[in-house]
């Protein structure tokens, strides 16, 4: 073996009926190995006792498979930075979300940031969103150290955080917006301009209190026919995978559909 694996070896007669699963499983160390065989076969064999009968003289072939070993990778949200990583009420408290990673980072600067605690932050904040929400934040709002300032649970509609932000860094952006947020859920576009003031909170705390409002009204659909994407499973960039914005002309990328959109945020109209 060129490096160490783990095997699993049958033996089959001449018709490619197995006789024997010899090893399963079974670590070997890379090089030269050697795994014997009595020439039993499995039948009314059992784990207390040696229990096969002899096969019956002739050809026999082993035929097998060999992997490394399986590592674990962690990919879902990190309990660290909440204040407290569990939630109080507070809307510091908590972390991201239960059920997605963060799949977006935006830094807003501190003249454009909306203030927290009566007071702009030094440095400015990081906003991390998340796709799928059924608790804790799919939008945070940190300073630049990752300490959460802030979080909401769902951005443009029920069940979804954000996977795409963008901010308008052109001379002639829309006044009184700091960014932009996309997330595709079924067969809507949802898309989000985040606000420094409070417009006025809504009935359900899950939807925030009022610092964002829908860039298009009514939310944009997908063509009919295209998948469900909210059963794509857990990536969240089958919808929309892009999003950029400069002097109001925001773009997202559809790979759904192979298309990008184009919207007008100054008049939040379709350009096509």
């Amino acid at each position: 073996m060129k490096k160490p694996g783990f095997v699993t070896l049958v033996i089959e007669d001449t018709d490619g009926k197995r006789v024997r699963n010899l090893i399963s499983e079974t670590p070997f160390p890379a090089g030269d190995n050697t795994a014997y065989w009595d020439g039993l076969d499995d039948l009314g064999r059992s784990s207390s006792a040696v229990s096969g009968k002899l096969v019956n003289p002739g050809k026999y072939s082993v035929r097998g498979l060999v992997r490394p070993e399986i590592e674990a990778r962690y990919e879902m949200s990190v309990y660290s930075h909440g204040n407290p990583p569990w939630y109080t009420g507070n809307k510091s408290s908590e972390w991201l979300t239960n059920h997605t990673p963060p799949s977006a980072i935006l830094w807003i600067p501190e003249k454009n940031a909306p203030m927290r605690g009566g007071k702009s932050i030094a440095g400015g904040q990081v906003l991390a969103g998340s796709w799928v929400s059924e608790g804790g934040s799919g939008l945070a709002w940190m300073d630049t150290q990752g300490n959460k300032l802030w979080g909401q649970g769902w951005v443009g509609g029920a069940w979804t955080g954000i996977t795409q932000l963008a901010r308008d860094a052109g001379p002639k952006p829309v006044a009184g917006v700091y960014a932009y947020a996309a997330v595709a859920w079924e067969n809507e576009l949802r898309l989000t301009e985040l606000l420094p003031k409070s417009l006025g909170a809504g009935s359900d705390e899950r939807m925030g209190t009022g610092e964002d409002r829908p860039l298009l009204t009514p939310t944009w659909k997908f063509p009919a026919g295209t998948p469900d994407l909210s059963d794509k499973g857990y990536g969240g960039n089958d919808g929309i995978a892009g999003l950029a914005v400069r002097n109001g002309l925001l773009v997202a990328s559809l790979p759904v559909t192979n298309q990008l959109l184009f919207i007008d945020a100054h008049a939040h109209k379709v350009l096509g």
